[in-house]
């Protein structure tokens, strides 16, 4: 069974937003093997024409949740002032 080339093709979603300039609609697209991130304006020419405007960007990433919770930061490596040995090897 060959598999689904989503190749140059994408999706938009509609989008609820308080914000007026915000876009109406959003979504994945991938370009070129690339992944972007569409978003869509619907918006009327100085003549009175209804239109689409469009914009390709990076791929959306969610901030990162803000909250009381700190997650433990990684601890630094020691630092010492021994050479290294290879002593603890077995070969």
């Amino acid at each position: 069974m060959q598999q689904y080339n989503d190749d140059n093709r994408g999706a938009a979603f509609p989008r609820q937003s308080d914000n007026p300039k915000a876009p109406k609609w959003s979504g994945p697209v991938k370009i070129d093997g690339k992944d972007y991130e569409i978003s869509i304006w619907e918006q009327t020419s100085k003549s009175g024409k209804d239109f689409l405007s469009l914009k390709f960007g990076p791929p959306w990433v969610p901030k990162e949740k803000s909250g009381n919770y700190n997650a433990p930061k990684p601890a630094a490596p020691r630092v010492t002032d021994e050479p290294a040995t290879d002593d603890d090897i077995p070969f």
